[in-house]
């Protein structure tokens, strides 16, 4: 069944492609909604009902709404920290429509961004780009992550600690496994994958996710993060 899994039929596809779009138009709104004072868990419970009124069945997973150092922890536990001015605020979050999942990743700034934290979301945002820029059918997914991981290395001092992606479908967490240099699988056509390369040091938290179907010469985004870092 995994290997069924693995890729996705044109039906599947576009249902995936119609909870990203659910998904982005959610995420869009956090510059709106989040409030100084605001605790982690309240912006999560916000975003999910936002979700459900746009058509959302419900969470693909716990939301991770993540501030300050909080960031900094990859899978870390939402909880009640507030959100503050001079913080990083990531948010990583999912919908189930019709049977199908998504997961994306956006960071933003609460004020206004030091130079510093600006060029760490460039750099994680050229490493996504150059890892998406490779995908295609017939490509190893240790190479994909490879590419992101060297420009993360170069550039922030810091390889990627956790997976470049993995499946996404009926489960977040889809075949194929994913995408590491502990995986050396051959991608496919239709393959619909996340690509989520992150950096991650003291206050300093940053990852962007988006999620892509493999096609023969490259790959097509179902999803599109913001070039630059959004300020709040």
């Amino acid at each position: 069944l995994s290997k069924m899994r693995e890729t996705k039929t044109e039906e599947e596809v576009k249902k995936i492609s119609r909870v990203c779009k659910i998904t982005e138009d959610v995420l869009k709104k956090v510059p709106d909604i989040a409030r100084i004072g605001m605790t982690e868990r309240g912006l999560a419970d916000e975003l999910e009902y936002i979700a459900k009124k746009m058509g959302a069945e419900s969470l693909s997973f716990p939301s991770i709404v993540a501030v300050g150092k909080n960031t900094s922890v990859p899978h870390h536990v939402t909880g009640k920290t507030k959100l503050s001015k001079c913080k990083i605020l990531l948010v990583d979050f999912g919908v189930v429509y019709d049977g199908y999942c998504s997961d994306l990743t956006r960071t933003f700034f609460v004020g206004h961004a030091p130079e510093k934290v600006k060029h760490v979301y460039d750099v994680v945002y050229r490493s996504q780009r150059a890892s998406i820029k490779n995908i295609r059918e017939g490509a190893k997914s240790s190479d994909i992550f490879k590419i992101a991981s060297d420009i993360l290395k170069k550039d922030l001092g810091q390889s990627l600690i956790h997976g470049l992606g993995h499946g996404i479908g009926i489960d977040v967490h889809d075949f194929p496994a994913g995408m590491s240099d502990k995986f050396n699988s051959i991608l496919k056509e239709n393959m619909c994958l996340t690509v989520e390369p992150g950096y991650y040091k003291g206050e300093i938290g940053i990852r962007i996710e988006d999620d892509i179907v493999v096609k023969k010469n490259d790959c097509r985004l179902l999803s599109n993060a913001p070039k630059e870092l959004v300020e709040i």
